[in-house]
């Protein structure tokens, strides 16, 4: 699945990078994960507002429910990715 190109690059200018693996773009620093279906389906501005969004624990936006132990089985491979 690609994603729009006007939509992968506000992405990476947020400092956002892609999980192909999991088909997700995360940005370990405002603690985000973006599913790549929610990005497909959604236009740029709820792209923005998602972005713009503050919290502080992990957020994901996603078209559906995420098992919580899942939700740390893809921080877990963020995290490590980001270390290697």
């Amino acid at each position: 699945m690609k994603v729009d190109k006007p939509k992968e690059d506000f992405l990476t200018e947020q400092g956002f990078r892609p999980n192909n693996k999991r088909m997700l773009f995360y940005n370990e620093n405002s603690r985000k994960v973006i599913s790549r279906e929610a990005i497909e389906d959604h236009n740029l501005h709820w792209l923005e507002k998602c972005v713009n969004e503050t919290h502080q624990n992990w957020k994901f936006y996603t078209n559906g429910v995420i098992a919580d132990d899942l939700k740390s089985e893809i921080i877990s491979e963020i995290m490590g990715e980001n270390r290697e």
